[in-house]
């Protein structure tokens, strides 16, 4: 897996699926500056940001 700054709306991102992408969102990424949203945001919250993601498509 490639790490960087990636497009919300490539190939790349939306590869992923919807359990791959709320485990990123909640956990976060070690050693990337990508912070885990967990302790701030519901689950609820978390699968509204995956639902936008997937708009983007």
């Amino acid at each position: 897996m490639r790490w960087g700054l990636l497009a919300l709306d490539s190939d790349n991102v939306q590869s992923y699926s919807d359990r791959e992408l709320f485990s990123i969102i909640r956990d976060g990424v070690r050693f990337t500056g990508m912070p885990g949203f967990a302790g701030t945001e519901t689950d609820d919250q978390i699968w509204d940001v995956v639902d936008y993601l997937r708009s983007l498509r």
